[in-house]
């Protein structure tokens, strides 16, 4: 039986700068907030709409291909 590795990627909150580790798995969904510098990313373990982060859309998906 082949093992399932947990892929993480690192983001940066766009509150103050800490740096958050997601599991690539949990990810419902993100998107680029209209006229705005952040991304939303919400995460199938939050209940509270997501958080705000400084990566673009594309970064994101950049570090989940990669």
């Amino acid at each position: 039986m082949q093992e399932k590795k947990i892929k993480f990627i690192e983001l940066t909150l766009k509150a103050d700068d800490i740096k958050i580790f997601c599991n690539v798995e949990m990810i419902g969904h993100f998107y680029r907030a209209k006229d705005t510098i952040y991304t939303d990313i919400c995460l199938l373990t939050n209940n509270n709409g997501g958080m705000k982060v400084k990566e673009s859309v594309n970064q994101i998906l950049q570090l989940i291909n990669n």
